[in-house]
């Protein structure tokens, strides 16, 4: 039998506006605003917040939405290593014919 404990949706939503930042100077506000404003979300503490999620939209529906938010940014991080891979065996080659 395993130890595994239940999934926990308020701590989850808590666990995502800590990455976002929520409520600190670096708030990643381009990407909560929009969906707090969405979901007709008022802005406050974290913890009351989180509640107001899990009544409405939901962990899900919020967890979706900041996927969706992130998408451009997380497509770019992928063409950047995409592009720096493509360009490794090149920069290897040049090292190896120099040395």
């Amino acid at each position: 039998m395993t130890n595994i404990a239940a999934f926990d949706a308020r701590q989850a939503i808590l666990d995502v506006l800590n990455a976002l930042e929520y409520g600190t100077r670096k708030e990643e506000r381009d990407i909560l605003r929009p969906i707090l404003d969405a979901s007709s979300l008022k802005q406050g503490r974290k913890k009351r917040l989180a509640e107001q999620i899990m009544r409405t939209p939901g962990f899900e529906d919020f967890f979706f939405d900041v996927l969706r938010a992130i998408r451009p940014f997380s497509q770019m991080l992928a063409d950047v290593y995409s592009f720096l891979n493509a360009h490794r065996l090149t920069t290897s080659r040049r090292a190896l014919s120099s040395a």
